[in-house]
């Protein structure tokens, strides 16, 4: 199905509504109807470096590169009715709003909301709501640099909002499983990296195959089956073209589910996942 933006609409300064037809298909849903934590991310990836850059709220990047250090992804709305249907005449529309929430030097941080439309009606549940910290770099030598007067303008309109730091550090006595990728070329993005969304890829991977050899004591059996209530995700360093990693995880606490991306023992990303 095609994603295709309605319209977009200035809230305030700070604030941009987008309406889109909604993109979703069957292979972003699991078989037991869940949806795939890494299309979701790489759903709003799309919304905001692709949309909102388009018009206006973000300038076009030339001399700069974006790169996402932290995401944290509630979700809070039921994502079955996003599941597309066969011949259907109505298909669901989605609104994301889009707001920066904390602005740093290089770095300033993004508020999601995930509704479904309503056509007119009052407002649509919120399905995901989130928060995205993002770092302005260098593209030839992959530094940060300073934010431009088209971020620093938006600062007194910003709440604060902001991703927490987390320990990427492994639990000792924690029952680990780990798991083996080979980076392909179609996991590559413009950046010429390991694209955002593809980790939380490797991650449900492997937390599929963790629950099905017990790893994880309050998962029992098909981990598809299981309600993810909310995801972070911490970007340490790159992957690229070629490179082989390695996924721990393991249950850090009850119903919480940890991962570290691996590449020659160095952290590459760090996951906690609330069930």
């Amino acid at each position: 199905m095609e994603r295709r933006i309605g319209k977009l609409v200035l809230s305030n300064n700070n604030s941009k509504i987008i309406t889109s037809i909604c993109g979703f298909r069957f292979s972003d849903f699991n078989i037991r109807g869940r949806i795939r934590l890494w299309k979701l991310a790489e759903y709003l990836e799309w919304i905001r470096m692709g949309l909102v850059r388009e018009a206006g709220f973000l300038p076009p990047v030339r001399n700069y590169m974006l790169f996402v250090r932290a995401a944290k992804y509630s979700i809070v709305g039921d994502m079955k009715p996003l599941i597309p249907e066969l011949g259907a005449k109505v298909i669901p529309r989605l609104e994301v709003d889009h707001r920066v929430s904390a602005i740093g030097k290089s770095s300033y941080t993004v508020r999601e909301m995930l509704t479904m439309n309503n056509e007119g009606k009052e407002a649509g549940d919120v399905l995901v709501d989130s928060l995205i910290k993002a770092v302005r770099m260098n593209p030839q030598t992959r530094q940060p640099m300073s934010l431009g007067e088209d971020m620093l303008q938006l600062r007194p309109f910003c709440d604060g909002a902001d991703v927490e730091r987390a320990e990427t550090a492994l639990d000792d006595a924690a029952k680990k499983f780990v798991h083996q990728f080979v980076v392909v070329k179609s996991q590559i993005d413009f950046n010429k990296h390991v694209n955002q969304s593809i980790y939380l890829s490797f991650c449900e991977d492997t937390a599929s195959l963790a629950a099905s050899n017990g790893i994880y004591p309050s998962v029992k059996g098909d981990f598809d089956e299981e309600n993810i209530k909310s995801f972070t995700v911490y970007y340490e360093n790159e992957c690229k073209l070629g490179d082989t990693i390695h996924v721990e995880t393991w249950e850090a606490a009850p119903r919480q589910l940890k991962f570290r991306v691996l590449k020659d023992g160095k952290v590459l990303c760090f996951v906690i996942m609330t069930l």
